[in-house]
């Protein structure tokens, strides 16, 4: 069935606003193409200007299956975090429909595989261990997001490099895994450690927000869209594999005050988070990110993806401005419909 896209509504210039940088980074902008001047899409107009527009937030809109998109920073790289845990499960899920794995395969945490601040599966494991399966554990990572499997699974699967390539062996692009949990964790020990200018600094890498991609495990939200979609048309796993991940998805208990916060009844969000908290003597955050697939009441769909990458203020803030933004896309819809149906 042909769908109708809010995205492109009325304005020409919005196709490609998500990836062209001039049509969504303020002109004082560091490190942006010359010249870049503020443009906002409609959508971004729709969600009221609660959204600011600084080189530290970057969101993206994709129609989908295939339609228009909008955006903010979409071509800039953003800190992943735990986000990274949805695509370490899309290749370990790739790898069963190859018959390389299966989801019954018997995965084993120890008590050496603790040792996170965040560990839900920490409760399942014994004086010795917690046997369990391949399944389980993806369960783990993307519904809970769990530290311990997730450092399991990526070593399990053959390490940061391998899942990069995944990735763009499967077409993907702007998005790249360079550790896992404990990389992360070593590297936000090491801002804990630091003070002054040298943490800001170490904050700065961090978090990202750089045009160059040169930011370690990162995505562009135009890159994370582009892969949703690619997910939601079946382009990287089987089909079995695409229902599972999508369901498992829509299972997600993390990050109830963002995207999920502004939604309105009937809406269907499938999506994976990744959360830093604050290091010592900061008011930054290190990173908070949430995309997936949402779906309306009578089934368009879009792929969504938001990134923040070391904004100052409170996390409520900053939560505040993701489900301001689904809020946008809900007006969106709301218009689109009603214009359909005069």
């Amino acid at each position: 069935m042909q769908r109708r896209q809010f995205v492109l509504t009325g304005a020409a210039a919005l196709t490609g606003a998500c990836s062209r940088p001039a049509s969504s980074v303020p002109a004082d902008a560091p490190d942006g193409p010359p010249g870049d001047k503020p443009n906002p899409s409609p959508l971004y107009s729709w969600t009221n200007g609660r959204i600011p527009q600084r080189p530290d937030i970057g969101w993206s809109v994709l129609t989908l299956p295939n339609g228009g998109s909008a955006g903010q920073n979409g071509f800039r790289s953003y800190l992943m975090q735990s986000v990274f845990k949805l695509w370490l499960a899309a290749a370990l899920l790739d790898d069963v429909d190859r018959g390389a794995r299966r989801l019954d395969d018997p995965v084993t945490i120890t008590r050496a595989d603790l040792g996170y601040p965040y560990q839900p599966v920490a409760e399942k494991v014994g004086p010795d261990a917690y046997h369990t399966t391949l399944h389980d554990l993806l369960r783990f990572i993307v519904i809970q997001s769990d530290n311990p499997s997730a450092e399991v699974l990526l070593k399990a699967y053959g390490g940061p490099a391998k899942l990069t390539a995944w990735l763009k062996a499967k077409g993907i692009e702007g998005v790249r895994v360079d550790g896992g949990e404990r990389a992360l964790h070593a590297q936000a020990a090491e801002i804990d450690a630091a003070t002054g200018e040298r943490q800001n600094e170490l904050v700065d890498r961090f978090v990202g927000g750089t045009a160059d991609g040169s930011t370690p495990n990162s995505a562009t939200p135009d890159g994370a869209v582009a892969a949703l979609g690619k997910l939601y048309r079946g382009e990287l796993l089987s089909p079995a594999s695409t229902r599972l991940l999508l369901a498992t998805m829509a299972e997600t208990v993390t990050g109830e005050k963002r995207i999920r916060a502004g939604l309105e009844p009937g809406w269907k969000w499938a999506h994976k988070t990744g959360t830093g908290g604050h290091a010592n003597g900061q008011t930054r955050t290190l990173g908070v990110g949430d995309i997936g697939i949402l779906t309306a009441p009578d089934g368009d769909a879009y792929a969504v993806a938001m990134f923040v990458g070391g904004a100052p203020e409170p996390m409520d803030t900053q939560e505040g401005w993701f489900a301001d933004l689904a809020r946008g896309v809900v007006a969106a819809w709301k218009k689109d419909k009603a214009v359909a149906s005069d």
